[in-house]
């Protein structure tokens, strides 16, 4: 039986070679890039949330009838004063009957691109 011979020369960490800094470089960006446009607010989505979570209660879309005849419609709440000076900041403020909403940050910003677009 033949042993086999271990080299006794300490471990090193390669060079990095003249093709694997660019690249490095450009995945690097491309992982940005796509980051950056992944969570920028999307009314459409925020339509789409509000018609699930926010449609219980209020009129999301024109012609809906109100869940809750007290709940502003989100057209009114696109008009508001209230929300053109607090924006989506107004949903963690206490309101009478709201529930408290697990949501993440991307859901609201947007449902707030959202209520923005009705606003106009």
């Amino acid at each position: 039986m033949t042993r086999a011979k271990v080299s006794r020369e300490p471990l090193t960490t390669p060079e990095p070679t003249k093709r694997s800094i660019p690249m490095t470089a450009f995945v690097a960006l491309a992982l940005v890039t796509c980051n950056a446009s992944g969570f920028a607010a999307d009314a459409q989505r925020g339509r789409q949330f509000a018609g699930h979570v926010c449609g219980i209660c209020h009129v999301v879309f024109d012609g809906q009838s109100p869940g809750d005849p007290n709940a502003p419609s989100f057209r009114s709440i696109a008009k508001s004063r209230q929300f053109h000076k607090k924006g989506i900041a107004w949903l963690w403020e206490e309101h009478p009957k709201m529930p408290n909403l697990a949501t993440t940050r991307e859901e609201l910003e947007d449902l707030e691109a959202y209520i923005k677009s009705l606003a106009k």
